[in-house]
């Protein structure tokens, strides 16, 4: 009888440890189609170049960005892969968790696919993943790649999505060229603010730039936080820092982040890029 209970439980054990693995590959699988969805019209665009003579207009800290960080004659960014290290939390009286995170954007139609994987602990994970593409975005995160922690979606969801996607083009800084979907205003010789509208949405951020033309800073009012079940509308920053030369462009390669709430900053996370990539798919 022992022996039978002992098979039986290692049964279950090892069929667990399966159904956490196929689980794994799911989720791994629906990125991959996520992905898939956002590039695939973005890879076939024709390449477009920037040239020095369309930054007549600009504020000035903004053209003096684009001339520290891209070339003349510099090929506008269709598609980024690129791949995170560092720390998170999400309560303030959280220790800080170690993660892992590969990004995926396409620039012509404003789109994200996050995919990052969370160590509370040496033997359990959190598999968490942001979307947005067209106006539609959500974001979930599973204990082990199986069980539901959260799910997101919604309007506010969606404008904080997008405000992100803004907030986060230093990492592929032709997005921020003007268009008919961005615009820049001037503020002073140190900052500017800029606005992106997709899909009916619209949102806004205000651009630090350093004496370089280096963007340091990027403040947004236009992101919601999860607080107790309800979403609130709160003033979010980045530090941006650490530029290097990628493909021939400057990109900061460190960030840190935090929510500015009414009498303190929280930080929440602290990434370094180690890997990234333009139109490779």
């Amino acid at each position: 009888m022992l022996k039978k209970t002992f098979i039986i439980i290692a049964a279950l054990i090892v069929a667990g440890f399966l159904y956490i693995d196929v689980s794994g590959d799911n989720f791994k699988e629906k990125v991959r189609r996520e992905v898939r969805q956002i590039t695939d019209g973005a890879v076939s665009l024709p390449p477009q170049k920037f040239t020095f003579n369309q930054l007549r207009g600009l504020p000035e800290p903004v053209q003096r960005y684009f001339k520290h960080v891209l070339n003349d004659g510099q090929e506008y960014i269709r598609t980024v892969n690129l791949k995170q290290t560092g720390e998170f939390r999400t309560k303030e009286s959280d220790r800080w968790v170690p993660i892992e995170a590969k990004q995926y954007n396409a620039i012509a139609i404003p789109s994200l696919v996050w995919h990052a994987r969370l160590k509370p602990t040496p033997y359990t994970w959190i598999e968490a993943q942001d979307f947005y593409h067209k106006g539609s975005g959500f974001m979930e995160g599973k204990l082990l790649s199986v069980f539901p922690l959260m799910f997101d979606s919604g309007k506010e969801m969606e404008l904080s999505s997008l405000s992100r996607f803004l907030s986060e083009a230093p990492w592929y800084p032709t997005a921020l060229l003007p268009g008919k979907n961005l615009e820049w205003k001037a503020i002073d010789f140190h900052s500017a603010k800029a606005l992106i509208t997709d899909s009916g949405y619209s949102v806004s951020a205000v651009f630090t730039f350093g004496d370089n033309g280096e963007i340091t800073k990027v403040t947004t009012e236009d992101r919601y936080r999860n607080v107790s079940g309800k979403k609130e509308k709160l003033p979010w920053t980045a530090y941006y820092k650490n530029y290097q030369e990628r493909n021939g462009m400057k990109i900061p390669t460190e960030v840190e982040v935090k929510w500015n709430l009414q009498k303190r900053n929280f930080q929440y996370a602290k990434l370094k890029i180690v890997e990234i990539q333009y139109d490779k798919f």
